[in-house]
């Protein structure tokens, strides 16, 4: 009994729904709700009250027999108004979240207080007007339409309004003079009727709501399983390492099928989408697979499952699958599967192709399983023992130690190895793999390789030698160009210093006469002479004459370094004195580093040294040009010659970029360069080596990034006497 009488009043929302507003959805869609309801109670109570001060106002001036004071007047305007601001807040506290989860509170007060201000009028006046059942009926309605009220919510609700209104009646008047309104007995039972019929009307549209609710959260949760349904089917279907398709008669195309399938037909979906079958069949197969279709189309016995042949679009090649159809029970819908199996059927094929050469194969064939197990030998093997001077031996023993491990890997990986080379005492044998992973066997071939193993370590040693030789030719050609070209240039520089020279002589002896002729006239000027233009005229001249002379004098020491330089009248080994080639050469190279590199020379006592002075030339000069070349900017390049026991050392030291730890062992090699493609030759420091080495001598370096490089040269003295020319330069 009280069980039913509980689902009576859960039915009824007066018991068991208060549970209900716990569920957080719920909870949301009741604060959803209460929203609405205060801003459409705000709206209502907005206009509300004006509209029913208007229909007072036309009441009391059709009715002459109420009297109405000035302060009812007054009222008359000010209560709607105030009714009205009571609707603006409602409506603007719908726009707080906060005040929202006390949405219902709020409407409630806000109700008796309109319910207060509209009944103040007709009380402040003294008057008793039947609208006031109106009045209260309408708050009532608002209040059960516009917010989710539950029973009890709205039976308190009424029973506020009835006190409210009855202690209007009852106060208000004496307040304003006039007797307290008559409002009993009627005023009571017609808020007691109402309460009892609002209440009614809440819990169903409680109860309407919160089954809404529920049916919506039912279809939201099918919504989901369906959702979850059809992307756990999207992804089996897109997934599946076969080709899936539909095919239906009635659009003559392929309505759906996924990426293996226009994988596998060479055309996309869209295609495919307006593509008859026969378009997608190989010729061969056409007439057998339109026939097995159409028995299916009509009901007969037909198989499901079988091989055919496809044909793409951009390719004559045939591609053999293996179609499995599955039952849709509408014949004129085909659903089937796609599996590619041309590789496997070539597979097939190659493997009868070697059964069959296997019995007549000169080598030896082997077939294993993929535990080493030895399944078949052709008659090549049989005899192979015997024939490489073992015959005491088992084939399997010619194998490596690690043969069953090795077939297993490369059966799982499908790798074909050639030529894998076996010692097996005296004799080297060429082993090939070739595994078939669809059988787990491995087909093996052995070839006795001792011969052509030992003709190929010969041939790679003839061909190191070769590569040496080439080397050296390369050096050689090298050395032999630059050679070239610096005899070239001697014998440039040598005929412009020639042709300069001649009339440098003229110039430089002119410059002298007319020297000695300026001082003989100068001596007959000052011996008496007052002329002091004539002193002014020898003044410039004699200036003049002077720059002359100096000019001359440089460009005869030019010229001079030039032939030092080139010293083609030596090209044979003699004693030189060093620093007359350092000089010579930075004379030649001055133009590279004027006003940006400065010279400092420390220069010790160093005796003649027995070389090739056109060579050593050469050596400084490039040497000297690397260095330069290393300065991007302004910097220091010292040089200091020193000698001992060793002999005679030339420290050539600069402030550049350095050269990178990795790179210092080939800088000696012919061809290598670190100046970038088109800017040096890399010859340049392997003809320095090689002249050094000719010479008997070393060449070392020593450098660090961004702090610069000293390369040092060492040359035996040979039996000339000690020079001290140039000491302290």
């Amino acid at each position: 009994m009280h069980t039913m009488f509980q689902r009576l009043l859960s039915r009824l929302n007066l018991y068991a729904p208060h549970r209900a507003e716990r569920d957080p959805g719920f909870a949301q869609y009741l604060a959803e709700t209460t929203r609405r309801g205060m801003r459409l109670g705000g709206v209502l109570g907005m206009i509300g009250p004006p509209i029913y001060a208007f229909g007072t106002a036309l009441a009391l001036h059709w009715d002459m027999t109420m009297s109405v004071d000035a302060r009812s007047g007054t009222l008359a305007v000010w209560v709607p108004l105030s009714a009205s601001a009571v609707g603006i807040a409602i409506q603007g506290l719908s726009f707080w979240p906060r005040a929202v989860r006390w949405g219902r509170p709020i409407v409630g007060v806000a109700l008796m207080a309109i319910a207060y201000l509209s009944s103040l009028e007709f009380a402040a006046a003294g008057v008793h007007h039947p609208s006031k059942f109106g009045i209260l009926s309408l708050l009532m309605l608002v209040g059960i339409s516009t917010m989710p009220f539950r029973a009890w919510q709205t039976t308190i609700l009424g029973f506020l309004l009835m006190m409210t209104y009855g202690l209007t009646a009852l106060v208000i008047p004496g307040q304003h003079g006039h007797n307290p309104l008559d409002v009993f007995p009627e005023l009571p039972v017609f808020m007691l009727t109402l309460t009892v019929m609002c209440a009614g009307i809440s819990a169903l549209l409680y109860s309407i709501r919160h089954r809404d609710y529920a049916v919506r959260r039912e279809e939201e949760s099918l919504r989901h399983k369906l959702q979850d349904s059809e992307r756990r089917y999207r992804s089996i279907f897109e997934d599946s390492s076969d080709g899936l398709f539909v095919y239906s008669e009635a659009t003559s195309g392929f309505p759906l099928v996924n990426a293996v399938t226009e994988h596998i037909l060479g055309r996309s979906a869209e295609e495919l989408a307006a593509t008859h079958f026969s378009k997608v069949i190989h010729p061969d197969d056409l007439a057998r697979v339109a026939g097995i279709h159409a028995a299916r189309v009509r009901g007969e016995p037909a198989p499901s499952r079988y091989r055919l042949k496809l044909k793409r679009p951009d390719d004559d090649a045939p591609v053999i699958c293996e179609m499995t159809i599955h039952t849709t029970g509408d014949p004129s819908i085909t659903a089937g599967a796609l599996r590619d199996i041309t590789a496997q059927v070539k597979l097939e094929e190659e493997n009868a192709q070697l059964a069959q050469l296997s019995e007549t194969n000169p080598f030896p064939v082997l077939r294993f399983d993929d535990i080493g197990g030895l399944l078949y030998m052709n008659p090549a093997a049989r005899r192979f023992p015997s024939e490489i001077g073992h015959p005491e031996a088992l084939i399997t023993d010619l194998l490596p130690p690690d043969f069953e491990r090795r077939i297993a890997r490369l059966i799982e990986s499908d790798t074909t190895v050639i030529d894998a080379r076996h010692d097996f005492d005296d004799r080297v044998f060429s082993i090939t793999y070739r595994p078939l992973p669809a059988t787990r066997e491995i087909f093996v071939w052995i070839v006795d390789a001792t011969e052509r193993t030992r003709a190929e370590e010969q041939i790679r040693a003839y061909a190191f030698q070769l590569e040496q030789a080439n080397q050296e030719l390369r050096e050689a050609q090298a050395q032999l160009v630059q050679s070239e070209k610096m005899a070239a240039l001697g014998n440039l520089v040598a005929g412009v210093a020639h042709e300069i020279n001649t009339p440098l002589g003229s110039i430089h002896a002119n410059a002298d006469v007319s020297r000695r002729a300026l001082e003989l006239l100068a001596a007959v000027d000052s011996g008496g002479g007052d002329n002091q233009r004539m002193a002014q005229a020898v003044r410039i001249l004699t200036e003049s004459n002077e720059t002359t002379r100096t000019a001359s004098e440089r460009i005869i020491r030019i010229v001079r370094s030039l032939r030092n330089f080139a010293r083609l009248d030596e090209a044979e080994f003699k004693d030189v004195d060093l620093h007359e080639g350092i000089e010579s050469t930075l004379t030649l190279a001055h133009h590279e580093y004027k006003n940006r590199i400065e010279i400092v020379k420390e220069y010790g006592s160093l005796p003649p040294v027995r070389c090739n002075p056109n060579q050593i030339n050469q050596v400084i000069m490039n040497i000297l040009v690397n260095a330069i070349h290393a300065i991007h900017d302004k910097g220091t390049i010292t040089i200091r010659t020193s000698a001992d026991s060793d002999g005679v050392h030339v420290a050539i030291s600069d402030t550049g970029v350095g050269i990178r730890p990795e790179y210092l062992p080939r800088i000696f090699d012919p061809g290598f360069t670190t100046k970038g493609v088109g800017v040096g030759t890399g010859l340049g420091l392997s003809i320095v080596y090689k002249i050094v080495q000719s010479h008997g001598g070393k060449i070392d370096v020593k450098s660090r990034p961004g702090a610069g490089s000293t390369f040092t040269l060492t040359l035996p003295v040979g039996s000339a006497k000690r020079s001290t020319d140039g000491e302290g330069t």
